[in-house]
């Protein structure tokens, strides 16, 4: 069995917690809901080249990148490199198809989770909703 393949599948649930500790898109989120979210997070190396979603299609994914980098694609034009924190995250809350491509750069482990997932733990915690919007209001001069 493939090294990635089994780290893969052994990660545990602490581990999962100290990695998202280390995001800044969940730098106000308390511990509890770092543990909840870590319980959802599922972890997947994906290579060099995949893409991680076209444009087009429904956020179904959210995807949370830990090393790595994803290359944003609009209308065939390369965008923004992503080196680290979410991606797809407003395609997956407003359930319409998104308008960017994600395509791997280089090989990335990311933790991924349903949307649906997703969408429950922020309706059913509005605490981490107010800490993810907290550090959007930050991240963006607000």
């Amino acid at each position: 069995m493939d090294d990635r393949r089994t780290r893969d599948t052994v990660l545990t649930t602490i581990e999962k917690i100290f990695l998202l500790q280390d995001i800044e898109f969940l730098s106000q989120a308390s511990a509890d809901h770092l543990a909840l979210l870590a319980d959802l997070f599922e972890e997947k190396t994906i290579p060099a080249g995949r893409y991680l979603f076209r444009a087009g299609t429904p956020g179904s994914t959210f995807y949370l990148l830990l090393e790595g980098r994803v290359q944003l694609e609009r209308g065939g034009v390369a965008g923004e490199v992503l080196e680290r924190g979410p991606v797809n995250l407003w395609a997956c809350l407003s359930g319409r198809p998104g308008t960017v491509a994600a395509k791997c750069v280089t090989e990335c482990r990311l933790l991924v989770m349903p949307s649906e997932d997703l969408i429950d733990s922020l309706t059913t915690e509005p605490g981490l909703s107010l800490a993810i919007l907290k550090y959007h209001a930050q991240a963006h001069g607000v």
